[in-house]
């Protein structure tokens, strides 16, 4: 297996967030979550996975003052930290640039996935090992993750062979995991919009997914044509790693599932 870097992106998006006066918080990754904030979850259910420390880019050095567990984690080691650029795909970049360094791959989710679990992150890892691509991206089935949080709104990716959720899963492997990780950074303002996202792949595809006619192959095909890495999409079976927390709705969504987790739990 290739040497990998488990990292986390924990910086908070510039710019007003429903979070702080509604929760009390001055992260969004310190809501709590069930009796612990979430990027505490996080940081457990990497932990559970990765063979060493967890890399997290972010929080920023002064706002950790806030977190006094996380400063306790990182003069144990049992985390590591990186400062955050101004933009996660920047903080993706870095965390890179860092895993590459020291010879390893670098698998990377968000500090806003409480739902995220140690077996689907495993799953994801042992898939994301098989192949020769250097970018796997992990995608969720959109029918799966309705049937399962029906009033719950999720960005959807809709091709013409399926439509997708994103998992903030990502796994990057050798020289041309660079190439996504620049085109990420040119196109992170579209992360909502896939159709713009395909525009600047060319007009053409983006009037092909428009019209219900693009296969998520041809997409990844021309992403590794416009990039120079073989990219790959790698499905999550799991729907609860669909939803991370961008808003208050996603928050009340997560604390039930996790009311309903805990409601299992007590059954079996």
């Amino acid at each position: 297996m290739t040497p990998v870097h488990f990292g986390i992106l924990a910086a908070e998006r510039s710019g007003p967030s429903p979070f702080h006066e509604a929760e009390g918080v001055s992260l969004k990754t310190l809501v709590d979550i069930a009796g612990e904030p979430m990027l505490s979850r996080v940081i457990a259910t990497v932990s559970a996975v990765a063979p060493g420390a967890p890399v997290l880019c972010g929080p920023a050095r002064e706002q950790r003052a806030d977190a006094p567990w996380l400063e306790a984690a990182l003069e144990e080691g049992a985390v590591r930290w990186l400062p955050p650029e101004p933009s996660p795909a920047r903080s993706a970049e870095a965390l890179w640039s860092q895993a590459e360094a020291e010879g390893c791959a670098l698998l990377l989710t968000t500090g806003d996935h409480p739902l995220l679990t140690p077996e689907t992150l495993r799953a994801f890892w042992a898939a994301a090992e098989q192949g020769d691509q250097d970018v796997a991206v992990g995608l969720a089935f959109y029918d799966a993750v309705q049937a399962a949080f029906p009033h719950s709104r999720r960005t959807a990716q809709r091709f013409s062979d399926g439509a997708f959720c994103g998992t903030n899963l990502f796994y990057f492997r050798g020289a041309g995991a660079r190439g996504v990780l620049t085109f990420w950074r040119e196109v992170e303002a579209l992360r909502k919009r896939p159709d713009k996202m395909l525009r600047t792949l060319g007009l053409g595809l983006a009037a092909r997914y428009l019209a219900g006619r693009l296969s998520l192959t041809s997409a990844l095909e021309a992403l590794s044509e416009r990039t120079g890495a073989r990219c790959r999409a790698i499905p999550v079976d799991d729907p609860d790693a669909a939803v991370d927390v961008d808003s208050l709705d996603d928050l009340a969504t997560v604390r039930a599932r996790f009311a309903a987790r805990a409601a299992e739990a007590a059954r079996s």
